[in-house]
């Protein structure tokens, strides 16, 4: 049976997860992606990316001390000759009023609230985010002086909510996946879309 041109969905099954001792019902799978999707925090200076400085007229230089805004969501204009921020390129700044619901999107990562939480409170230098650049998506390059990027993907979470034992990518998510059809999706199911695979 050709899975691509019947328009299955795919849906897990527990029986024939292989790393889990036991199963996960629909309502556990979306408790804990409530958990993920409602999560509240607040970055400091140590959770941007800063080893940048945008200056207008002169454009992006690099400074260890930052300018106190992720590189990620600055851009110079070389027409202009200034720099803009775009929350668009990347949303995260610290201020008196950024809090953010729902944990960071980091490509290639699985981290729990309580550790991406424990990550953002330590003081210590940790990325909040973590773009995949190109395609086949390749991660960001970790800069020397920070202890690393925290958050969670869309494969890391699935992992997570499937209390799998180790980091799945997708293409592995997909072998533990049985196809049904879309008459018989419920809340809860896990759906695979096919191009881009997803």
């Amino acid at each position: 049976m050709n899975i691509v041109n019947k328009k299955y969905f795919l849906l897990f099954l527990i029986l024939f997860l292989p790393s889990t001792s036991e199963g996960r019902t629909r309502e556990e799978v979306i408790t804990d992606a409530i958990t993920y999707s409602t999560y509240s925090w607040t970055p400091t200076q140590n959770n941007l990316l800063d080893i940048e400085r945008c200056t207008d007229g002169v454009g992006k230089t690099n400074d260890p001390n930052g300018d106190g805004i992720d590189d990620r969501r600055q851009v110079y204009s070389t027409t202009t000759k200034e720099c803009s921020e775009y929350s668009s390129y990347w949303p995260f700044e610290v201020c008196s009023t950024c809090t953010y619901t729902g944990e960071a999107y980091a490509f290639s990562h699985w981290d729990t609230t309580t550790t991406f939480n424990n990550r953002i409170e330590s003081g210590n230098r940790w990325i909040a985010g973590r773009r995949g650049i190109g395609t086949p998506a390749v991660p960001e390059t970790l800069p020397s002086g920070y202890n690393g990027f925290i958050g969670i993907d869309c494969s890391g979470l699935v992992s997570r909510v499937l209390s799998l034992n180790n980091y799945n990518y997708t293409g592995s998510l997909i072998n533990l996946m049985l196809p049904i059809s879309t008459s018989s999706v419920k809340r809860g199911d896990l759906l695979f879309r096919w191009n881009p695979a997803h």
